[in-house]
């Protein structure tokens, strides 16, 4: 009952290959009694069942059905209840996969036996296993927390944090169904290590309300960091439902929990007196509103301090306030761990009344625990602080480094080498004034360094794809891949000699955007103004009196002054480069998989999307969803793909086009009948060069008048030289727009001297 999607999605997340598989041999001498099995019965059809004796007994079995009913059938009729499944990958990726599909069978199948080899897939292979851990959790509330809303949280931040392939199952066990929470978490000693802190960790915060105490000490200290901050510097841990997660969490793989003291219940409180109180599903700010009496625990009545509404708490849902917050930051990465606690700090120093000097002055106390890594304070490029904080998130992702500012200086947290790259890659973020999509010109002189220069790479864009190049995509990318990405700016730095022929766009004051080039011939640089030149133009000037009938006066040159940044060399020059991208990744070479050249590949489809969309007004297909022509008898169904889109990046049918304009889309089923296969898109581009040159013959002779008495079309023949021997052939209307659609039409006519037709047929 597995759906295949689910498993081809589990496949693409976990990046390995799910299988079906059979055993080998005779299936029935793997049954075992009370296992389960299928009956097929005198319609035909297979039933569930339970295997009750030996099927090597003799010809004919005992099974018992789901009602109870005790049925003898012959073993002919007996099968294996059960499919199997083969995963192929690396071990955490298998496990992951394993867990995630035991997970999904066993919220409706409690009872199902994945079978020894489940249990062996998951066992001590090396270095290699699963740590397991049950906890009472008779609300499944436990599980609730740990998963999150959508599983999200187990699966953006738990496992990113352990390093394992993590999952938790609920089963009822004993006489009394106790419910139980299963934890399981399978991966190598040092992150089975880690699972078991964090689980520790969750599992204490859980008994105590969310919070966890600040003596709180795991038996392994080296997969998590304690730090103070100033109180509710980040509303976001402290104000989050216990559910969910926040970006700091997703973002540097770690798992943050907040650490209180909780009161004495037989501690006396005071009216007015300032507490923290545990109302819904978050620690919230309150006053005593009722004093309570010392040695007695009951409900207490507080006051909260945002709105003054007041509600009952049990006596062990109160914790003193204090001025401070204390974090546990957890993950199997003590840098990644060392970085979440540099950006909580920064934030801390950014709402501080010092302007976070004091935060300043304890981040230059604090010293590394893993080899290599120090902290570097540094004056950020241009003076500018508030670009730099900005930058921040795209510097540190791409270079391995943390990347912070606290007041007022660039703090840079890593090895020498990824701390180098920052300060380069901060150079290009700080010209760019906070917008990755503004230009950059890239000087021989910044990638000096050989080792850095080996990280930039390349990708050529057309014209219209440098138009659709926004923000929004660069940044979507730079995400998914981890990568610096801006935009080489070829022309602002550019040189010219008088006389030259150049392009220029004249951009009105007060009037940004899209403007349209224009010839010019270049004349020379401004004086005292480095960013302007001035050039000269051919205008066209109409006569002074609007009703004279004398003609239009002749064009002149006028000289104009305009930016250096609206000035490019005319096309012909050999000046004149191709727009590009420059990606800089920390992995070196050149990979589709990974790193510069996977995102060449993402943004090139995103751009080549975004064209499509702006030149025909087709929006992309979701999952490959389109419009196609109607596939022939035995081809392959679903959309199929403009061939002249995906060749050109543009098509003349615009949004009528019947063929997807999604760059996603390849192949698709054969347009027509006939024996063959499929046109490819070689095929169609050397079938449409020829066409082409025979298009202005095929818009007159579609022109032409039709006879309406005898009903036949009077076609204006046209030479076509394929043929040889000077014999003219004309297309049908029909037969011309299934041509055009990716193949040829089932039939063609021959016309002869005398106007006979005969027909033909044109296979594939």
């Amino acid at each position: 009952d597995y759906q295949d999607q689910k498993l081809a999605d589990l496949a693409v997340q976990h990046k390995v290959v799910i299988l079906p598989a059979r055993q080998k041999g005779n299936e029935a001498k793997f049954l075992e009694i009370g296992g389960e099995v299928e009956v097929r019965k005198d319609d035909g059809k297979w039933y569930p069942a339970r295997l009750q004796t030996d099927l090597f007994t003799g010809s004919e079995t005992r099974v018992l059905a789901p009602s109870g009913l005790n049925l003898q059938v012959p073993v002919r009729n007996v099968r294996p209840g059960f499919d199997i499944i083969a995963i192929f990958g690396d071990q955490r990726g298998r496990a992951a996969a394993q867990l995630a599909i035991m997970h999904d069978i066993c919220q409706a199948r409690t009872d199902f036996n994945f079978g020894p080899g489940a249990a062996a897939a998951l066992g001590q292979d090396g270095s290699f296993g699963t740590y397991r851990r049950i906890f009472k959790d008779p609300y499944r509330v436990f599980v609730r927390v740990c998963r999150g809303t959508d599983d999200l949280k187990l699966q953006k931040v738990l496992q990113p944090a352990t390093g394992c392939a993590l999952t938790f199952f609920t089963s009822a066990y004993g006489e009394n169904k106790e419910m139980l929470c299963e934890a399981f978490a399978a991966g190598f000693v040092k992150e089975r290590s880690c699972a078991k802190t964090l689980l520790e960790a969750l599992w204490t915060c859980f008994s105590n309300n969310s919070v966890l105490p600040t003596a709180w000490q795991p038996e392994d200290q080296s997969w998590c960091l304690k730090f103070k901050i100033p109180r509710q510097s980040i509303p976001g841990l402290s104000e989050r439902p216990i559910f969910n997660f926040i970006s700091e969490e997703e973002e540097f793989q770690v798992l943050l929990m907040l650490a209180k003291d909780l009161i004495d219940p037989t501690q006396r409180l005071n009216v007015g007196e300032t507490v923290e109180g545990f109302n819904g599903s978050r620690w919230v700010e309150a006053r005593v509103a009722e004093s309570k009496p010392e040695d007695e625990e009951f409900e207490i009545r507080l006051s909260a301090a945002e709105d003054g509404q007041e509600f009952l708490v049990d006596a062990k849902q109160v914790r003193a306030w204090s001025d401070t917050d204390t974090i546990f930051v957890f993950g199997c990465s003590v840098w990644r761990q060392e970085c979440a606690r540099l950006r909580l700090m920064a934030q801390a120093a950014a709402s501080a009344g010092d302007g976070g000097q004091q935060i300043l002055e304890e981040l230059q106390t604090l010293t590394s625990s893993a080899t290599g890594i120090e902290t570097e304070f540094v004056d950020p490029p241009g003076g500018d602080a508030s670009i730099c904080r900005q930058v921040a998130p795209r510097i540190g992702r791409s270079t391995n480094c943390g990347v912070e500012v606290v007041a007022g200086k660039l703090v840079l947290h890593g090895n020498s080498e990824s701390r180098d790259r920052a300060k380069y890659l901060l150079k290009f973020a700080s010209l760019q004034k906070g917008n990755p999509a503004a230009e950059v010109v890239v000087a021989d002189n910044n990638f000096a360094n050989d080792e850095v220069s080996e990280l930039l790479h390349t990708i050529d864009l057309t014209a219209a794809e440098k138009q659709v190049v926004t923000a929004q995509i660069i940044e979507q990318v730079e995400k998914e891949t981890g990568t610096f990405i801006f935009i080489r700016d070829d022309h602002s730095k550019q040189t010219y000699s008088h006389g030259e022929a150049i392009e220029f766009k004249w951009v009105p004051e007060g009037e940004p955007g899209e403007h349209d080039w224009h010839d010019g011939t270049f004349v020379r640089r401004c004086i005292g103004k480095a960013d302007e030149v001035k050039i000269s133009y051919q205008a066209k000037q109409e006569s002074d009196d609007y009703r004279s009938e004398m003609p239009p006066k002749k064009a002149v040159a006028e000289e104009i002054v305009v930016k250096l940044k609206n000035v490019r060399p005319a096309e012909s020059n050999v000046k004149r480069k191709p727009p590009a991208l420059m990606i800089f990744s920390p992995q070196p070479g050149f990979n589709d998989a990974f790193g510069a050249g996977f995102a060449g590949r993402r943004i090139k489809a995103l751009l080549r999307n975004a064209v499509g969309q702006a030149t025909t007004g087709q929006k992309p297909s979701e999952k490959g969803k389109g419009k196609g022509g109607k596939g022939g008898k035995g081809f392959n169904k679903g959309p199929k793909p403009c061939f002249s889109f995906q060749k050109d990046g543009n098509c003349r049918r615009g949004e009528t086009c019947p063929f997807s304009h999604d760059v996603k889309v390849e192949g698709g089923g054969q347009a027509g009948g006939g024996k063959g296969g499929s046109w490819n898109q070689d095929r169609w581009a050397q079938g449409k060069q020829e066409s082409d040159s025979q298009r202005e013959s095929w818009q007159n002779w579609k022109s032409s008048s039709q006879d309406g008495q005898d009903g036949n079309s009077r076609s204006r023949n046209w030479s076509d030289s394929g043929n040889g021997g000077g014999r003219s052939s004309s297309w049908g209307d029909d037969k011309w727009n299934r041509g055009q659609s990716g193949s040829w039409g089932k039939s063609w006519e021959r016309g002869d001297s005398d106007n006979r037709r005969q027909s033909g047929s044109w296979e594939g």
